[in-house]
């Protein structure tokens, strides 16, 4: 597994598509979830953010987390990314080589990521094979890091790329047609996202 290194450079057309999509969620919780928990819910928190939780719980304020939370015992709204990805993994490597499989998956300081990517691992573990190194790009968080991904990767001749979220798929989609190449029929993509 190659790591792409961070750099300065940030999505900023993502922010307002994140922002509207964190949005959404909270009022999905507020109308929702919150109001079918025992005593209501005064508050929600994103998943990795420990010190906002011990803060809400030292001051007994009832809370959900959109994700996972590394604390025990608080309440959680999350999919299974790992079983979701392990499946789609394993449907995309049954007509695939599985040496062409390639993933491009963001940072992975990100509970979300790891999950995906422990997902992908257990597809290829159920062949009793491990991804080729050189088709697994993490890490990329920059138009810069999907560029050096993308053409290291496209190198490899891949058969089928995975994606970890849609903004890397909508990246992947709009090179492979700037190179000329046709999805299904000369790339097969998939993204762990929708």
């Amino acid at each position: 597994m190659k790591k792409i290194h961070r750099t300065a450079h940030a999505s900023r057309r993502a922010l307002p598509r994140a922002f509207a999509l964190a949005l959404a969620l909270a009022l999905l919780l507020a109308l929702v979830v919150m109001p079918v928990l025992p005593g209501g819910a005064e508050g929600l928190t994103w998943p990795d953010r420990t010190p906002a939780q011990k803060l809400l719980r030292e001051n007994d304020m009832p809370f959900v987390v959109l994700g996972r939370s590394m604390m025990p015992d608080v309440v959680t709204v999350d999919s299974n990314h790992r079983e979701g990805c392990k499946t789609l993994t394993q449907y995309l490597l049954m007509p695939n080589t599985p040496e062409r499989v390639g993933l491009l998956l963001g940072n992975m300081e990100h509970t979300v990521n790891k999950s995906r990517y422990d997902g992908f691992l257990d597809a290829f573990a159920a062949l009793g094979i491990e991804p080729a190194r050189e088709m697994v790009y993490t890490g990329i968080e920059s138009t810069l890091q999907f560029g050096k991904a993308i053409n290291a990767l496209m190198r490899q001749e891949p058969r089928c790329i995975l994606c970890g979220d849609d903004i890397i798929c909508t990246r992947l989609l709009a090179e492979l047609n700037s190179l000329g190449k046709r999805v299904p029929e000369d790339v097969w993509v998939g993204s762990f996202y929708d």
